[in-house]
């Protein structure tokens, strides 16, 4: 994710969607009075290759931690510890940032971030997530689902999270992996951002985990199309998605 002060906008990343393609064409227009996130080493290459500006403003000073969270964070493995220093992260909400920058900034911004039809995502998520097995063997895509969907420490299939809170989505533009050229052709203009010849990279960041490209009602079954309906309804409906 990324909070431009330099140009007033926040980007929420979403799970599936481009995103972090999308933030490495952003973070070229970001200095290091900004906040910008890390992404996986692989990725990182790729947004030096692209001249984006890399990881900063996005760690927690120490003051911020009580004495008791403090302790308690120096006995953790150095994974956790990580993630205890952050105060922004890769997918943090858009109502968890919009508290920390306050009402003025949140207001003053422009907000934005990108969705994708449920369906075609959850199979793209699938291929990212789902485990292999020593066999070459992936694990059932029901099984996944299944599992993906049911209560516990792991991301969940939707993304309305990440936008949205009770009251609905709190962003002032959701754009369209469907449309996504387009879409960051007019974020770009409205933000008076310079052109790069090509907004996107022109090498995708996580383009190459997906191993079937057929349609969604291709791939799905009945049973697999409704268990992703019943968890990604809320944008589904807000948006009109529909199984095709």
């Amino acid at each position: 994710m990324i909070v431009c002060h330099l140009h007033e906008f926040v980007f929420i990343k979403t799970r599936k969607t481009a995103g972090t393609s999308v933030e490495i064409a952003l973070s070229s227009c970001c200095n290091d009075g900004d906040v910008i996130t890390p992404v996986s080493k692989k990725d990182e290459i790729l947004r030096a290759q692209e001249d984006g500006f890399g990881p900063c403003g996005y760690k927690r000073p120490i003051w911020d931690y009580p004495s008791f969270f403090l302790r308690a964070g120096l006995g953790q493995k150095r994974s956790q510890r990580g993630r205890l220093s952050m105060k922004y992260w890769n997918h943090a909400p858009a109502a968890y940032v919009r508290d920390l920058l306050g009402p003025r900034l949140w207001k003053r911004y422009t907000t934005f971030t990108i969705e994708r039809n449920p369906w075609d995502r959850a199979i793209s998520d699938y291929y990212w997530r789902a485990p292999v097995e020593k066999n070459g063997i992936r694990q059932p895509m029901t099984e996944w689902l299944r599992e993906i969907t049911a209560p516990g420490p792991h991301p969940p299939l939707s993304n309305w999270d990440l936008y949205a809170d009770e009251g609905g989505v709190i962003i002032d533009k959701v754009m369209q992996y469907e449309n996504l050229a387009s879409d960051c052709e007019e974020i770009w203009k409205d933000l008076g951002l310079k052109k790069r010849d090509t907004i996107l990279p022109k090498k995708q960041a996580k383009s190459s985990s997906r191993e079937d490209r057929r349609k969604p009602s291709e791939v799905l079954n009945d049973e697999q199309a409704g268990i992703i309906e019943a968890a990604c309804w809320r944008e589904i409906e807000f948006f009109g998605y529909i199984f095709r």
